[in-house]
C-alpha cells in the first residue's frame, strides 16, 4: 500500500494582539489565554480632577496618599497577589499622536513603523519559524539540528532545492544578526588619577577599567514601544500593597576610596541619558500603540545587603532630581530577614548565650538536646524534617526558612 502523503499547511491563524501566528485554532486559543489575559489591575474609578486637593497635613507622605484603593478579583484573570492598589491622583493618561496632539477617546492608535512582512535577516517566514522552533521552543541540541538539516537536504536533492539552513551554525549566525529593536553596547573607561606612591605601584592604580553598558534611555523607549506588553501595561503610576583581581588591597584605604569613586562615576555616567527626561516631559509610543508624555524617575534598587551597604555610601543619585538612594533601597529578604535576623543573629546569639551562661560543655549539651527535639519532629504536610538536627556546615536560604517554621 503506498504511503499517504500530506502537504504543508499554509493556513495561519494570526493573533490580533501581537504579531505571532499559529497553524491551528487551538494553538491560537492557548496563546491568547496564556499571553493576553485581562490586565492584572483596575483603573482608577475617579478622575484626577474629581479628587480632593492634597495638603501637607492631610497627606504627610506625598500625593500617593490621596488616592482610591482597589481590590477584588477580575473575571477571567488570575487574582493578583496584592491586597490593594493605590493610584496616583494627578498624573493622567492622555493619549497623543506622534506629533503631540491629543487624540479622541475612541480613536484607534496610529500605524506602527514595523513591517510585519519583513523577515530579515531570515530568508523568509519559514526560515524564521524554523529558527524559532528549534532554538526557542524545542531548544534542540546542535548535533540533532545538524542531523535534521542533513535529512531535510537529502529529501530535497531530487527537487534541486535546499532547506532554509545548511547547518546549525548558519542558523545561529542568522539569529545573532537580528537587529530589530536592538540597543547597541557602548564602552568607556576609567582610570585612577590620584597620587602614586614611591616604589612599586599597585597594579590597580595603572589599570584601565572598561565599563560596558546600553543606553538606559533607549532601553526604556524600546520597552514602552513593545506591543507584547500591551495587555499588562498600566500607564498610571501606582503602588501595589501586600500584607578576578584577588583581594590583596581590600583593606587598603586608598583602594577602598578609589573603588567607591569608580562605582559612583560609572553609575552616574550610565544613567545620565535619563536625566533630561526627569525634568522635561518626553513623548513616547506606548505598548497599546498610543503616544503619551512621560517623566522618568529611578525606581527601587534591588541588591543583596553587602551591595546595599556599598550603594548607600556612594550617593550617585545626587546627580538626579527627586532621587535618594536611601529611599530606593529595597529590603533584602534573604540576607536581612531569613539569614540575617534568624540564622546570623537569633541562632548564633542563642548559642553564644548558652555558652556564656552555662559554660561550653553544658551549653553544647543543651544545643544537642535542641537538635534531638528537631530531629524527633514527626512528618507533617508543609514542614521539612531535619533528621540530623540543625548542625550542618552550610545553610541555604531554604534551610533557614524550613527551620523557621
Amino acid at each position: 500500500m503506498p504511503r499517504s502523503t500530506s502537504t504543508y499547511n499554509t493556513k495561519r491563524y494570526n493573533c490580533l494582539h501581537c504579531s505571532q501566528s499559529f497553524s491551528t485554532q487551538g494553538g491560537l486559543t492557548k496563546h491568547r489565554k496564556s499571553t493576553h489575559n485581562p490586565a492584572q489591575f483596575l483603573p482608577p474609578s475617579t478622575s484626577a480632577r474629581d479628587l480632593p486637593s492634597a495638603s501637607a497635613s492631610q497627606h504627610p507622605e506625598g500625593p500617593f496618599e490621596n488616592v482610591q484603593e482597589h481590590g477584588g478579583d477580575l473575571d477571567g484573570a488570575v487574582p493578583p497577589v496584592v491586597e490593594s492598589s493605590q493610584y496616583h491622583p494627578f498624573l493622567n493618561t492622555i493619549r497623543y499622536d506622534q506629533d503631540g496632539h491629543p487624540v479622541p477617546k475612541n480613536a484607534p492608535p496610529g500605524p506602527s513603523n514595523a513591517d510585519n512582512k519583513d523577515w530579515k535577516p531570515f530568508q523568509n517566514r519559514v526560515a524564521f519559524e524554523l529558527g524559532e522552533f528549534l532554538y526557542k521552543e524545542e531548544q534542540m541540541s546542535q548535533r540533532k539540528i545538524n542531523k535534521l538539516l542533513e535529512l531535510w537536504a537529502a529529501s530535497l536533492v531530487e527537487h534541486g532545492a535546499t532547506p532554509p539552513y545548511t547547518s546549525q551554525q548558519q542558523m545561529y549566525d542568522t539569529i545573532d544578526t537580528i537587529t530589530v529593536g536592538d540597543v547597541p553596547w557602548e564602552t568607556f573607561s576609567l582610570k585612577y588619577s590620584g597620587e602614586v606612591p614611591d616604589g612599586v605601584t599597585p597594579s590597580w592604580m595603572l589599570a584601565n577599567y572598561e565599563i560596558h553598558f546600553r543606553d538606559p534611555h533607549l532601553l526604556v523607549r524600546q520597552q514602552l514601544n513593545n506591543p507584547a506588553f500591551k495587555d499588562g501595561f498600566d500607564p498610571i503610576p501606582r503602588r501595589d500593597l501586600d500584607c578576578k583581581a584577588g583581594r590583596k588591597y581590600d583593606k587598603d584605604p586608598v583602594f577602598q576610596k578609589f573603588r567607591w569613586q569608580l562605582f559612583h562615576k560609572f553609575l552616574a555616567f550610565v544613567m545620565h541619558s535619563l536625566k533630561p527626561g526627569m525634568t522635561t516631559k518626553q513623548l513616547v509610543r506606548c505598548p497599546d500603540g498610543y503616544y503619551r508624555y512621560v517623566i522618568y524617575c529611578l525606581g527601587p534598587y534591588i541588591a543583596n545587603y553587602p551591595e546595599q551597604a556599598l550603594l548607600t555610601g556612594i550617593p550617585f543619585t545626587n546627580n538626579f532630581p527627586r532621587t535618594d538612594i536611601h529611599e530606593l533601597i529595597a529590603p533584602d529578604l534573604l540576607h536581612q530577614i531569613i539569614k540575617g535576623t534568624f540564622k546570623d543573629h537569633l541562632v548564633t546569639w542563642v548559642g553564644e548565650y548558652l555558652t556564656i551562661t552555662h559554660g561550653k560543655v553544658a551549653g553544647n549539651a543543651i544545643l544537642d538536646d535542641i537538635d534531638r527535639r528537631i530531629a524527633a519532629a514527626p512528618s507533617f504536610p508543609g514542614l521539612r524534617r531535619f533528621p540530623e538536627g540543625r548542625r550542618f556546615k552550610q545553610w541555604t536560604g531554604d534551610d533557614s526558612k524550613a527551620l523557621m517554621k
